[in-house]
């Protein structure tokens, strides 16, 4: 689990691409898809939600069973 603190209004797939350095905004997409990324302990639904200033975001690895 990755866990970071947003510094500037953006929105959760550019945030992801930048702070997480994931190279693609494909690979972002995914993470959210596939119930990968919180923000403030809340599951992200859409790469397109709004982030403010103080927001938490993280990743969280999910086992191949669940």
């Amino acid at each position: 689990m990755t866990k970071r603190t947003v510094k500037a209004p953006a929105l959760i797939l550019e945030f992801l691409v930048k702070e997480f350095q994931l190279g693609s905004a494909t690979k972002g997409r995914k993470l959210i898809k596939h119930g990968s990324v919180q923000i403030n302990e809340r599951l992200a639904l859409r790469a397109d939600e709004s982030l403010l200033v103080g927001d938490t975001v993280q990743t969280i690895k999910k086992s191949v069973r669940e």
